[in-house]
């Protein structure tokens, strides 16, 4: 079983590692897609290991996890009653 990456904030990650022509850092590095583009071929990445957690700008083509996030108004919705 591996191990969950924790932060201070309270947040955990599993250490699936990346994908680039073979996997990479699995079991010691978690690797996030940003939603921020910065051209057609490079996006930000969240790298994330034990010790800290780094912003990067990565090629496209590399294979990073994603991170699913509720939509905002869904929330709003469910609280509010309105769903």
């Amino acid at each position: 079983m591996q191990r969950l990456l924790s932060f201070p904030s309270g947040r955990t990650a599993l250490p699936a590692g990346n994908y680039n022509g073979g996997f990479n850092n699995v079991g010691s590095n978690a690797n996030f897609w940003s939603a921020t583009e910065n051209n057609a071929s490079n996006a930000n990445n969240w790298n994330m290991n034990a010790s800290n957690a780094n912003l990067n700008n990565n090629n496209k083509n590399n294979g990073f996890s994603v991170r699913c996030l509720q939509d905002s108004f869904i929330l709003f919705a469910i609280s509010t009653g309105l769903l």
